[in-house]
């Protein structure tokens, strides 16, 4: 069984979404125009119809082949590949902008990118700390599979000393509250109360190999 994945490194992730990154920033606009100009061999934009399937409520991942990214420009999807966990946002932000150019989308919803054909394959036993934030596809022998379930992903919290609102709390695989609350003249680390209802949450999926 193949499978692409990130290696993770969320502290990482939430520092570079935290900070301007011109890298991170420039992939997108390079991804976009890739998603906006790349042709199949019929002369027709590859992944317009994709993208305009993504009006669908079920649908929010686009699923894009990386030897198209290759072809297109060698040096973005050499970044994609060793920088993912940094550019994966911002690649996900060109979709959604590729989407909504093109279809009529609730401003509220999210898109994912999802990437296959990657050229080399790893094992399982090859993963290393090197490996750490970059796309790998890797096989192995799948012995136990656990139900899907909602995973959070970003969290809305609740200060229930000031009752002060604080979004866009990212989830570092585990679940993560805010250090300390937003509002400047409150202490509180301790105190919070996730909303449910105004949180991120993903399809989530445990494999075991």
């Amino acid at each position: 069984m193949d499978l692409a994945v990130a290696v993770g490194g969320a502290g990482a992730a939430q520092q570079h979404q935290q900070l301007r990154d011109e890298v991170a920033e420039k992939c997108q606009k390079l991804f976009q125009d890739f998603l906006e100009e790349f042709q199949n061999s019929d002369g027709e934009v590859k992944y317009l119809r994709d993208a305009e399937e993504l009006i669908r409520p079920e649908r929010n991942t686009l699923t894009v082949s990386f030897v198209d990214l290759e072809q297109f420009n060698q040096q973005l999807s050499t970044t994609v590949q060793e920088e993912f966990y940094r550019v994966y946002p911002y690649l996900c932000r060109a979709v959604r902008t590729f989407a909504r150019d093109h279809g009529s989308v609730p401003a509220s919803k999210d898109f994912y990118v999802a990437f296959q054909d990657l050229p080399t394959r790893h094992k399982i036993r090859e993963l290393t700390s090197a490996k750490i934030g970059s796309l790998m596809r890797i096989s192995g022998q799948v012995v136990r599979t656990h139900p899907v379930h909602p995973e959070l992903v970003s969290g809305t919290f609740l200060c229930l000393d000031c009752q002060t609102v604080i979004k866009d709390v990212e989830q570092q695989f585990k679940y993560t509250q805010p250090n300390i609350c937003r509002n400047p003249v409150c202490a509180n680390r301790r105190r919070f109360l996730l909303d449910t209802n105004k949180s991120r949450f993903v399809d989530f999926q445990k494999v075991q190999w």
